[in-house]
């Protein structure tokens, strides 16, 4: 059993290394990192990351900034059903004990593919999408993050504002995909979320977490949302900048914890 864990963990590792590395070659082409969500287009992170994984025809198959409606009868709805329902092995940890798809109908769409990665929003998150003031995943310090793309104005990240360092700022993380009485639906979906599309979009921990929440953490449904969680135990895996992968167990220092999550707290 040990070995088995112990060979599915290497997966998982080689899984993030490939996304972190996708990440430096958009960054490479567009001088920036991608938003980590797409509100009002319905995409995030790994959507614009296609090209670069070798999903070039998928990547060709993306409506982007079109208004869109998945339940249409046109191409663009139809396009976007399938990038609901495309499962992509690297997106999936074989330690994370959900399904491949969920065969329930959730935001009215069936078959809808999991993922057990999110991006980092930041070290500062206290909130998903919220319109009191507090931080949210709009609004966080970390490198990738949800933006309004209805509305100019929002600043992709940049490896230069990277001041703490390419190795002390982590880029993407596990996550759970969970049903239980305490989260309710803590979904994690990739490539395209009606949620997001719903006007300047909502529900962004579909696609992103935050290192102000301890790991694995189940203090609440509103809490355990964002956190970052995996089938491991005791911890989870997530790369770094620079491509680096590391096992962090979830007795770690919040302090340290949510340093990583930062882009430039010069800690």
């Amino acid at each position: 059993q040990f070995a088995r864990e112990s060979g599915r963990r290497t997966v998982c590792v080689n899984n993030l290394k490939q996304q972190a590395l996708a990440l430096r070659l958009y960054h490479s082409v567009n001088r920036s990192y991608p938003f980590g969500a797409d509100g009002g287009w319905g995409f995030d992170w790994r959507t614009h990351l296609l090209p670069h994984l070798e999903q070039q025809n998928l990547a060709d198959r993306v409506p982007w900034g079109e208004a869109g409606f998945w339940a249409g009868k046109d191409v663009h709805s139809e396009n976007l059903r399938l990038l609901a329902r495309t499962s992509l092995p690297f997106l999936r940890c074989p330690s994370h004990p959900a399904p491949r798809f969920e065969s329930r109908s959730i935001n009215a769409l069936s078959g809808r593919a999991i993922s057990s990665y999110s991006g980092n929003a930041g070290g500062d998150v206290v909130v998903d999408t919220s319109s009191d003031g507090r931080i949210d995943l709009r609004r966080g310090n970390g490198p990738l993050k949800a933006a309004d793309m209805k509305r100019p104005g929002s600043i992709p990240v940049r490896s230069a504002t990277l001041i703490d360092g390419l190795s002390n700022t982590i880029l993407v993380g596990e996550v759970l995909y969970q049903v239980d009485s305490e989260c309710g639906i803590c979904d994690r979906f990739a490539l395209y979320h009606p949620n997001f599309d719903n006007r300047s979009g909502n529900d962004f921990t579909e696609a992103l977490a935050t290192t102000r929440v301890p790991i694995n953490s189940r203090i609440n449904p509103d809490v355990q949302e964002l956190a970052f969680a995996s089938g491991h135990v005791r911890g989870c895996q997530v790369v770094f900048a620079d491509n680096s992968v590391r096992f962090v167990a979830q007795e770690i220092s919040p302090a340290v914890w949510q340093a990583w999550g930062s882009c430039a707290g010069r800690d």
